[in-house]
């Protein structure tokens, strides 16, 4: 029998994060939610030692190079498909864990990278770095209209 490995410090945030980053019913039209999540990811951007700022329909994350450094940008979106919920086996925005793996609506497309892209930052944020890493989070991709 084989045991599974011990998960990483990252691997165990990176769960609690995706299902927080669910939680968010970013369905186009939900302003509200689009809002909520603007501050999370302001707030968690934070919380991992990256700089943060609200540029509207975009959320800008970045972890600074040297001065004058070229950027490498990092896209991704934070909104969601409509969901017919009544479809599905659980609810698509509870944000549930079991055995594993996550279920909610964004854990593939485009939460999970989104988060991934944090985490990602974070742990290369004491590295010695030729480039500013910029990730930016749309809001909108998934209405039809360009951010």
């Amino acid at each position: 029998m084989r045991e599974r490995a011990a998960p990483t410090a990252r691997a165990v945030r990176l769960g609690p994060l995706l299902l927080e980053a669910i939680r968010f019913r970013t369905v186009e039209g939900n302003e509200q939610a689009r809002l909520d999540q603007q501050q999370w990811l302001l707030r968690t951007a934070q919380s991992l030692g990256l700089t943060a700022r609200d540029a509207g329909s975009v959320t800008e994350i970045e972890l600074p190079g040297p001065a004058g450094a070229p950027i490498l940008g990092l896209v991704v979106h934070g909104d969601v498909q409509p969901v017919d919920e009544k479809q599905w086996t659980v609810p698509p925005f509870a944000g549930i864990e079991r055995d594993g793996s996550v279920y909610g609506r964004g854990a593939a497309d485009d939460k999970g990278p989104l988060v991934q892209a944090l985490l990602a930052m974070h742990a290369i944020r004491d590295l010695p770095r030729t480039h500013t890493v910029r990730l930016l989070v749309g809001s909108d991709e998934e209405s039809g209209r360009l951010t």
